[in-house]
């Protein structure tokens, strides 16, 4: 369902065409394209077809370096028109919302404005998101507020830092762990005729006593090879919440931006955190089948915080709605 009034379709002429951005031919080579960048300060440069004067499409120093730096190709003997991306140039009259999307779809951050068959200049991805806002106006969470997209991104920034250090950095530190047993009992399952110094925990690569310490590397050796995949479990939780909750960041980020994001950031990687949190649990009950031991309250809720967390950051564009949608604009539900 949507409200309008007095609607009014943006078009690219609406926006601040840029007209820095330098041209240069498909037929130079990649060492002009980065001479040529660096004399005007600039990150893009539009591909002019020198017969007909219209945009072929862009080379951006990021596919200068990871095209041909990162290949160890020579530059000189690259093209322009080897490395470009092709984009379909827009006009005056195109739709903000369409050279948004054809942006979007391409992965890319400019798309060249053209007048006539004479080119203008480019405009942004960043700037086209500028306007798209303040036409549709999103209604989906069930919280007002000013600015939606502002809001999500420090609820996922937030979620992320959170779930890092409770789901992370903390087992890391040694300042919970994941199961307990007294001494006595565990005296046998680690091979010990007498473990002193009370209770003994299992933090993520060792369990500890005030007086014990046993690293999961030695149980590898006298309690099977279950304990090899709690310890290589261990090292992906730690990596994948590294990259995984950084990709909830960089979402937010991208959201509000309006860069496009695909789906394994999006969702695969904060997903296998969730994974190897949970298989941490189950993999060290496994491990520790037939001796009695507790779970670490302090472990648990903070684990189960921290996964939370990573679905709240996840489903940020369900929080937050806009409060108001002022006269002219578009409300979406």
């Amino acid at each position: 369902m949507s409200k309008s009034s007095s609607k009014h379709e943006y078009k690219v002429k609406d926006l601040v065409i840029d007209d820095e951005y330098d041209i240069i031919s498909p037929d130079a080579t990649i060492v002009d394209a980065a001479k040529k960048m660096k004399e005007k300060n600039l990150p893009d440069l539009v591909v002019i077809d020198q017969n007909t004067n219209l945009p072929l499409g862009v080379i951006t120093d990021f596919d200068i370096i990871n095209k041909v730096v990162a290949e160890n190709i020579d530059s000189s003997k690259i093209l322009v028109k080897q490395v470009m991306y092709t984009i379909k140039p827009v006009d005056l009259n195109t739709p903000v919302k369409l050279a948004f999307t054809r942006m979007r779809e391409l992965n890319v951050n400019v798309v060249p404005v053209v007048d006539n068959n004479k080119f203008l200049g480019v405009a942004t991805i960043q700037d086209c998101w500028s306007f798209i806002p303040d036409r549709e106006i999103d209604n989906v969470g069930f919280i007002p507020v000013s600015d939606p997209k502002y809001a999500e991104f420090w609820l996922a920034s937030i979620s992320a830092l959170l779930a890092f250090i409770l789901g992370v950095l903390l087992p890391i530190a040694g300042v919970f762990g994941y199961f307990t047993g007294s001494a006595s009992d565990l005296a046998g399952f680690f091979h010990k005729v007498e473990i002193r110094g009370g209770p003994v925990t299992f933090f993520l690569f060792d369990a500890r006593g005030s007086e014990f310490y046993e690293s999961f590397l030695d149980l590898v050796k006298t309690n099977g090879v279950i304990w090899a995949f709690i310890i290589m479990n261990g090292i992906l939780l730690i990596i994948f919440g590294a990259i995984g909750l950084f990709s909830i960041f960089y979402n937010g980020f991208a959201d509000l931006k309006g860069i496009r994001v695909n789906y394994i950031v999006q969702k695969l990687l904060p997903i296998l955190y969730i994974v190897f949190a949970i298989l941490e649990w189950i993999l060290l009950g496994i491990g520790t089948l037939g001796v009695e031991i507790t779970i670490n309250p302090l472990g648990i809720t903070f684990s189960i915080i921290s996964i939370l967390l990573v679905l709240l950051g996840m489903a940020k564009e369900y929080i937050f709605r806009q409060a108001k949608a002022p006269n002219g604009l578009e409300v979406k539900q």
